[in-house]
């Protein structure tokens, strides 16, 4: 075997390791603009051509929009891996310090006639914010508890959260923990 057939099987053999919990396995779960959302049959009354970092559309939260499109799936169809965690990158917009929203996680038990709140997190967009009026970069790791059903959901959405200004998010990415 030549010294580059090695150094590949060394690189490989290197890269096969078991990467521990809330490592990034490579999947993404969804990415989002949001161009492909409008036309598709969600309830479109959030996007808004107001406020975009990239295309046309971008989801705003207001006082008449408590929540912003809601990216809701089960567990067993977002990743091929066992979920342990989610890395979401999205960019934020507020206009001052009043618009308070935040992204929001959760596990959801859909079965039966009432959905279940498994397990929620948010991060909030003051405290990742620190210039208004321009888009900001947001990254999160969202923890996952053990032993999740892979037939619970999950969603993940924007939220007013008692903003007095209206809050937008643009580019959205969710990349599967391992």
């Amino acid at each position: 075997m030549g010294w580059r057939a090695l150094l590949g099987v060394l690189v490989l053999a290197g890269c096969s390791t078991d990467p521990g919990r809330g490592k990034w396995v490579g999947d993404y779960v969804t990415t989002n603009n949001f161009e492909s959302v409008a036309g598709w049959g969600a309830d479109a009354s959030t996007l808004t051509k107001e406020h975009t970092h990239s295309g046309q559309f971008a989801v705003r939260v207001d006082a008449d929009h408590e929540y912003g499109q809601t990216f809701d799936l089960p567990l067993n169809q977002a990743s091929v891996h066992a979920l342990k965690g989610v890395e979401l990158e999205a960019w934020a917009y507020l206009p001052s310090a009043q618009a308070s929203g935040a992204l929001v996680l959760q596990i959801i038990d859909a079965a039966g006639a009432d959905s279940r709140v498994v397990h929620s997190e948010q991060v909030e967009l003051l405290n990742e914010v620190k210039e208004y009026k321009e888009w900001t970069k947001v990254r999160h790791v969202f923890n996952l508890p053990d032993a999740l059903s892979p037939d619970y959901h999950l969603r993940i959405f924007l939220w007013r959260s008692g903003s007095k200004e209206p809050v937008y998010i643009d580019d959205i990415s969710i990349k599967a923990l391992e």
